[in-house]
């Protein structure tokens, strides 16, 4: 692939990523370093990190995915307690 259609193609990534319901996270980061498309940054389950992978073979079979993505799992505050 040329510079141009990386560029295009990691944007239309990071565009799926955001979009697709499956994934939904604004934070991700796409890179293509000559044959693997990296994916990186973070989600909050374990099933949107394996819905990232399934995304992007979607729209770019055969290319190999670098999932570099992390889960944090996001907790509930704790509970506070009224001193009123």
């Amino acid at each position: 692939m040329t510079y141009d259609e990386d560029r295009y193609l990691t944007e239309h990534l990071h565009e799926a990523l955001l979009t697709d319901e499956r994934v939904g996270e604004q934070s991700l980061q796409v890179r293509i370093d000559g044959t693997c498309i990296h994916i990186c940054g973070t989600v909050a389950t374990e099933a949107r990190r394996t819905a990232v992978v399934a995304v992007v073979d979607e729209l770019a079979p055969g290319r190999e995915i670098c999932n570099e993505v992390e889960v944090v799992e996001v907790t509930a505050p704790p509970d506070v307690e009224d001193l009123a």
